[in-house]
């Protein structure tokens, strides 16, 4: 379900090129492969070259965890309320609900290996094994690679399973993802992020808390005494995503939260959608679902 709901939502957001679903290859528009592993992980390898311009990632959230290997790049890291820059191979991790992104500091060649997966992956005899610590840190998102040249050799060995493209190659795939989860699992050399403390940040932080009351962005703009030009352009260099669909964004991840025990309606009025029919768009929009169909999902 979670690999189907993944490429449906790309689908929406016209980032596949080519896709073949039998093989389980996606080709981004960006040039390179997303594997779907199963029915619950997607593995990607990616490097490009990028620029302010080009480079088009801002503040999302998802509801599947990601675990991202940083190799090279200018890239700051943010997630919720707190960033964290990198100088050397690490792993980054985001929680699902987590507001997160990579920000573009200069222009740089940008290579990271990236795993999409939800809690399903590690289902084991009608059981499943909880999600690996690092995971559950809640101190830190980003952690030291100790062993970084048996953590590249795994990866070489994943990709090379991968493009090979059969039932064995995949369970042998498998076998070497869990290896990478459990050799990561023992390191606990984890980075501590920095709040976000700048004033842009704080208008950010405002957002988090009063997305459901907030009628417009000229309010926001009023609030904190500066013009609502001034605060798109700010905002958007700091978080690469206008003001707008950023409050958007935070309220749609807030709504998930609320469909696990709420209607439809009442999850829509109460973190501030005025229509039902702006809330499904939305919805559908950030998560390739309806809210209802994702009700469904996840009961």
């Amino acid at each position: 379900m979670f690999v189907s709901n993944y490429v449906k939502l790309h689908d929406i957001r016209g980032a596949f090129d080519n896709k073949n679903s039998q093989s389980g290859v996606y080709i981004n528009v960006e040039g390179w492969k997303d594997y779907a592993v199963g029915n619950s992980l997607v593995f990607s390898h990616r490097e490009n070259f990028y620029t302010k311009q080009t480079f088009t990632e801002g503040m999302h959230s998802h509801e599947y965890y990601e675990l991202l290997i940083y190799l090279s790049g200018a890239v700051e890291y943010i997630n919720e309320s707190s960033s964290f820059k990198p100088n050397a191979p690490c792993a980054v991790w985001f929680k699902p609900g987590q507001m997160h992104t990579a920000r573009l500091l200069y222009p740089s060649n940008y290579e990271r290996v990236v795993l999409y997966f939800d809690k399903d992956f590690f289902a084991f005899e009608d059981s499943v094994t909880p999600i690996i610590d690092f995971t559950l840190n809640e101190k830190s998102f980003a952690m030291d690679l100790e062993d970084l040249t048996f953590i590249k050799a795994l990866l070489v060995k994943i990709k090379s399973c991968l493009e090979l493209n059969s039932s064995y190659n995949l369970l042998s795939a498998k076998t070497f993802i869990t290896e990478l989860f459990l050799t990561l699992n023992c390191t606990k050399n984890s980075f501590t992020s920095k709040p976000l403390t700048d004033d842009i940040s704080k208008i950010k932080n405002y957002i988090d808390t009063c997305y459901s009351s907030i009628c417009s962005i000229n309010d926001i703009a009023k609030r904190f005494y500066i013009s609502r030009e001034h605060l798109s352009r700010q905002f958007k260099k700091k978080f690469n995503i206008n003001v707008s669909n950023y409050l958007t964004q935070r309220r749609i991840t807030e709504s998930i939260k609320l469909l696990k025990t709420d209607d439809v309606t009442t999850s829509a009025y109460a973190v501030g959608f005025n229509s039902m029919s702006a809330y499904i768009s939305a919805f559908k929009f950030c998560t390739g679902l309806t809210p209802s169909q994702y009700k469904k999902n996840n009961l």
